[in-house]
């Protein structure tokens, strides 16, 4: 992978590996960023995950979600073709409407097992979904 260096964008840094960290609450990801990311994290200030918000991350592969997220917007991370493993630590977020769409290489979602209900009712995933959840 080639060396990007440390990228400062407005509420989030993407450090020289590729780690996109959000420190508030933002509503776009600089699309010439988009590329550069590889796994997702967020601060303990920042409570929502807006629509579309990494919407078309190519090389992104790992997404932790922490317990202070309350809300994922809808299309979050749709059409992420290379996102292969989501940890969601919240225990009761808003989800809206196809938050993994279009995420063809997802494997494995570890959450509650009511959020892999909401995700179930929200989503159409292109595998078998129990062969996909770990629950806790």
């Amino acid at each position: 992978m080639i060396n990007i260096g440390f990228i400062k964008g407005n509420g989030y840094d993407i450090s020289e590996n590729g780690i996109c960290t959000v420190y508030e609450n933002i509503s776009e990801i600089d699309s010439s960023h988009r590329d550069f990311i590889r796994h997702v994290e967020f601060s303990g200030i920042v409570s929502k995950i807006n629509t579309r918000l990494f919407t078309s991350c190519k090389n992104l592969r790992t997404v932790t979600i922490p317990p202070n997220i309350n809300f994922i917007g809808a299309l979050a991370f749709v059409s992420c073709e290379k996102l292969e493993t989501v940890y969601i630590e919240s225990i009761n977020p808003v989800i809206k409407l196809g938050v993994f769409s279009n995420c063809h290489n997802l494997k494995l979602i570890y959450c509650t097992e009511s959020v892999k209900e909401k995700l179930i009712g929200l989503n159409s995933f292109e595998r078998d979904v129990d062969e996909l959840f770990i629950t806790e």
